[in-house]
């Protein structure tokens, strides 16, 4: 070959000994021990510029640097979880990867899908789960139950999600309006006297303490009640049970037993 010979210029790092000094001339511009040419194979020195990277340098793994030059940067894994980022994208926590299940509405994304799965059962567009907050659907199974939603007064059910039923109490006595209070039900809203456990007044045809019918008086026993209320049967003297509107009346006694306007007494 007449392209090698002492008077030949060496091409370095091309294994050939142009010039005949005894070995090839090769090239170390960072002083590494590594020689830049493919000739070397996994001896080369990947960046001839930088005495840290080298065959023998240790890699530092996920720097974007080829440290060993091994033909790129190593992956990191801190978690063991046999992904690394930013492919998983929380390498503290094995049980965070994109092989991982998604446990919703826990605000933490397991399978590094780029968002916590949401649940919404009921298709209301609100989500069930504690980490929604003051957003969060109280009832994922009725799609009229949501935060914001009408409420609806006493009926016992927390439409709009903000911790408890709407009460009605037009009176302001402290009792409320509705069947689903039972025995606590205020049975008028529109009379601040009358609710369960008021003072009763006997024989005014109210039910001021809400029991269910108008306390009556019959401090005779006979049966007939005192009170205008009962009209023609109001018990005209309710201290003798001898004497009602359904007694005899005894003609010339002065006494009107059967509590009529009847002239004979």
């Amino acid at each position: 070959d007449d392209s090698i010979n002492p008077d030949a210029t060496d091409i370095p790092d091309d294994g050939i000994d142009q010039d005949c000094s005894g070995s090839d001339n090769k090239t170390d511009r960072d002083g590494d021990g590594f020689f830049d040419g493919a000739i070397y194979g996994s001896q080369e020195d990947c960046n001839d510029r930088d005495e840290d990277i080298n065959p023998g340098a240790t890699e530092i793994p996920g720097d974007g640097i080829d440290n060993d030059c091994r033909g790129g940067d190593a992956a990191i894994d801190a978690d063991d979880d046999g992904f690394s980022p930013p492919e998983d994208c929380d390498d503290t926590d094995d049980s965070i990867n994109p092989d991982a299940t998604d446990i919703p509405d826990d605000g933490i994304d397991q399978n590094c899908s780029g968002s916590d799965l949401k649940t919404d059962d009921d298709g209301d567009g609100f989500f069930a789960g504690t980490i929604y907050g003051a957003q969060e659907d109280c009832d994922d199974t009725d799609e009229d139950i949501f935060p914001g939603a009408p409420e609806i007064a006493d009926d016992g059910i927390d439409q709009d999600c903000d911790g408890s039923d709407e009460q009605t109490d037009d009176d302001g006595d402290g009792f409320f309006a509705g069947t689903i209070y039972g025995a606590q039900e205020d049975c008028d809203d529109t009379d601040e006297d009358i609710f369960p456990g008021a003072p009763e007044i006997a024989d005014d045809g109210i039910d001021q303490d809400c029991d269910g019918s108008d306390e009556q008086t019959d401090d005779d026993g006979d049966g007939f009640f005192a009170g205008t209320i009962y009209g023609a049967l109001e018990d005209c003297d309710d201290t003798d049970e001898d004497i009602n509107p359904g007694a005899t009346e005894i003609p010339g006694d002065a006494i009107d037993q059967d509590c009529s306007p009847d002239p004979a007494d």
